[in-house]
């Protein structure tokens, strides 16, 4: 049985953690929110399972099936505009196999139909508020701004609703925002390794 209780968070979760007949609580969502629901959950003795903001990256291999990596990744990025809390928004690619990979990605995100999820010949719906919009465009601008190279999107599609476009970036540095924060949103990033050792360490840079 699962039950909906709708109304203010912070009261909500005051009343539930606290609750003795609730045992466990999880939550999707922020760090920020996280960090205090751990806290209730520590002062009431309750287990927690927390999946915040994090920015785990694809790896990509020489030796890959670059057709079968491509298809799969895109995807992946692109489902439910990038709203989903395993979508990699982040991509270490082989220095043999880097440009073929832009490429093809950069192909299959010009393809990608955005529009009314109700449509059956959609494959992208918008993002879930309008507060997504600046906040992603801030995110491909300052990527832009240093350095990054803007392959497709980068922009709002048309004035109504909440519509982006899929956005591919690659030859990033490490200091743009979308790089160290999880963007959460239809965009790419692609950064080119040579070492196993340095996707490693790129891999486990951020906490």
């Amino acid at each position: 049985m699962v039950n909906l209780v709708y109304g203010v968070p912070a009261e909500i979760s005051e009343y539930l953690i606290a609750h003795p007949i609730i045992r466990k609580i999880s939550f999707t969502g922020s760090t920020p929110v996280g960090k205090m629901l751990t806290s209730m959950a520590g002062k009431h003795m309750k287990r927690a399972t927390m999946e915040l903001g994090g920015h785990a990256p694809a790896v990509v291999f020489d030796d890959a099936d670059m057709d079968a990596a491509v298809k799969m990744l895109a995807g992946f990025t692109f489902r439910n505009a990038g709203q989903v809390c395993i979508s990699p928004p982040l991509f270490l690619v082989q220095k043999g196999v880097y440009d073929k990979f832009v490429d093809q990605f950069v192909s299959i995100a010009k393809s990608v139909k955005v529009g009314d999820g109700l449509d059956p010949a959609t494959r992208m719906d918008p993002l879930a508020n309008e507060r997504r919009i600046p906040a992603l465009q801030r995110g491909v601008d300052d990527a832009v701004k240093r350095g990054a190279k803007l392959h497709t999107g980068g922009k709002r599609i048309g004035d109504k609703g909440c519509f982006y476009e899929p956005t591919v970036l690659s030859n990033l540095p490490l200091n743009p925002s979308a790089m160290n924060d999880e963007p959460f949103s239809p965009i790419a990033l692609i950064v080119p390794f040579d070492k196993f050792e340095n996707a490693v360490k790129e891999a486990n840079r951020l906490p």
